[in-house]
């Protein structure tokens, strides 16, 4: 078929490229962008030879560095692959990824992947100084935004960051969360994350414009899984947002709330609100398969338990389940009814349901 690149092609292209790149190392001891370009190509734990010595996309980087000082793009590179408690030696100073951007922006202060990336490597509440300015995560993700306006994870990052009720001033404009992420999914349509977060922000049938087209929070939540399927967090609200018997079609497949919950799990058996809303919505005795094995509503709950030893509820629900003298096992330890229900009231002392479960449980036994 003209015209289109078939894998084995694009496989010996990008090997030409590799080559061409090595070759412009070999012959130019000055130029820096080469090694930049070639490390990008790698895949990790990938090698090259260059004058005879082995290269993989770290040191190529720091040879960027060592040929020129001022290469933004090796310092953001470099700061990538770096891990959080790892360190590399540049010129004698030892430089985690935090330091490696903030040497791209003492070169380019308003680099906005710099300054992305930057943001994205600080805790919460943490400040950095360049150029005698504080900055702190929203500041970076502004200034990046700034320099970038069709940033779009920018746009995210930043929404993720505010607290309800709370604004930013962008270019002379105001933007709350929901705004931000509006704008993150106007630059990038396909971030399923996005309009996850923008559907949580808004209330029960309520309506948002996004390019031309009106969307509630199921259909916010619809779209997030047609942009990625994988996203369990997506499975879950929009689980949560049907009404009793109400079914949605996603890429041509039809879906109720256990079956979202169901594929969460499976999707992610990491995510303990996936096991925790799946049990509540079992009748007594009802069981589902995850990734081949079998859960009723009391498994599932201790699932989510095992999985987020904080999941408050899920101890709640688990003590209704059990009589008196019953104990279930949790990571190796048991637990009665009134070991499930204290663990709850230490987790939220003010969680009216365990009292009021109590009251009830205890009146019927």
């Amino acid at each position: 078929v003209a015209g289109r690149c078939w894998p084995t092609e694009r496989g010996e292209r990008m090997d030409a490229d590799k080559a061409l790149h090595v070759k412009t190392i070999e012959e130019d001891p000055t130029c820096a962008q080469p090694c930049v370009d070639l490390g990008s190509l790698l895949s990790p734990g990938e090698e090259v030879r260059i004058s005879g010595d082995a290269f993989d996309e770290r040191k190529l980087y720091q040879m960027a560095i060592s040929r020129d000082a001022n290469c933004v793009a090796a310092y953001i590179s470099l700061g990538n692959l770096l891990g959080s408690e790892e360190n590399v030696d540049i010129d004698g100073e030892t430089c985690n990824d935090k330091r490696l951007y903030m040497k791209a922006l003492e070169t380019d202060r308003n680099n906005a992947q710099a300054c992305f990336s930057l943001g994205l490597s600080l805790e919460s509440g943490e400040e950095v100084n360049i150029d005698g300015e504080s900055l702190d995560e929203k500041r970076l993700y502004q200034r990046a935004i700034q320099s970038d306006p069709d940033f779009g994870q920018a746009y995210f990052n930043l929404g993720e960051c505010l607290s309800a009720g709370e604004e930013v001033m962008i270019g002379g404009q105001s933007y709350s969360k929901r705004l931000l992420y509006q704008k993150a999914i106007e630059k990038d349509p396909d971030d399923a994350s996005a309009y996850v977060n923008l559907g949580e922000s808004l209330e029960s049938g309520e309506e948002v414009l996004l390019n031309g087209e009106v969307f509630t929070e199921k259909t916010l939540y619809i779209r997030a899984l047609e942009k990625d399927a994988d996203c369990a967090c997506a499975c879950v609200n929009l689980g949560t947002a049907l009404d009793a018997g109400e079914e949605v079609q996603i890429n041509g497949e039809s879906f109720d709330e256990k079956r979202l919950y169901q594929t969460a799990a499976e999707k992610d058996p990491e995510f303990a609100p996936a096991y925790f809303n799946l049990g509540n919505s079992l009748a007594s005795g009802e069981e589902v398969k995850i990734n081949g094995d079998v859960f009723d509503d009391q498994r599932l709950f201790v699932k989510a338990i095992e999985v987020d030893p904080e999941c408050v509820l899920a101890y709640a629900n688990l003590s209704n389940l059990l009589a008196p003298g019953q104990d279930v096992d949790i990571n190796g330890d048991a637990y009665s009814r009134e070991r499930l229900r204290t663990k709850a009231k230490e987790l939220d002392p003010d969680l009216g349901f365990v009292d009021e479960a109590e009251a009830v449980t205890d009146e019927i036994s």
